[in-house]
């Protein structure tokens, strides 16, 4: 019920209304069996509508720049796919993609004398498998397959920024999504793995 209260509250760009049933579907999928895979689907297609309509209105009233958007429904597909998020947990994240999004502003202006940046990354294939791989073609993000050696990696080409954060943002929403292998470093953080072997 949580997303369907916040379906119905000012989500921090406007007054969102969204098919009732939403949470029901939600709730059913994750303890039905019957159907699950319909339903699976359904749950997933109203979960991209959510994250689309978030950054769609957040675009349109200027407060999301193009050039974070991409990452933004990113963010809003991971944070939604948990679901039962609560209106207070959901428009902390709202608030999040908010202030990146000033930030991207910022460093956008003509007087910034920095480059735009860009990254690459390199996943290996048993990280990044097909589903992960339809989750991003849905949300736009580029992404191409490459044979290395043997084996074969899957390549994250994420648009240019104007700020580095929305660069660290796509690394941490592809965590996320467990598509980013982890591994405890010597200071005992975690930091994405160093694969030298695909």
């Amino acid at each position: 019920m949580a997303i369907e209260k916040f379906s119905r509250r000012k989500s921090g760009f406007e007054e969102v209304e969204e098919d009732e049933d939403f949470d029901d579907l939600y709730e059913s999928d994750k303890h039905t069996s019957l159907g699950s895979a319909y339903k699976s689907g359904l749950v997933e297609t109203a979960i991209f509508e959510k994250a689309d309509g978030l950054v769609a209105e957040g675009t349109k009233s200027g407060k999301i720049p193009e050039t974070a958007a991409v990452v933004a429904k990113m963010h809003f597909y991971n944070v939604l796919r948990v679901g039962g998020i609560t209106d207070e947990a959901m428009a902390r994240e709202v608030s999040r993609i908010n202030r990146l999004s000033e930030i991207e502003d910022l460093y956008s202006q003509p007087s910034n004398p920095l480059p735009t940046i860009g990254i690459e990354i390199e996943i290996p294939g048993q990280w990044l498998n097909y589903e992960k791989v339809e989750v991003l073609d849905r949300l736009k993000v580029p992404n191409r397959q490459e044979l290395v050696g043997g084996g074969y990696l899957w390549e994250v080409r994420p648009d240019f920024s104007y700020s580095p954060l929305v660069q660290s943002r796509y690394l941490q929403e592809l965590v996320t999504m467990e598509a980013l292998p982890l591994e405890t470093g010597k200071d005992g953080e975690l930091h994405i793995k160093k694969n030298r072997h695909i």
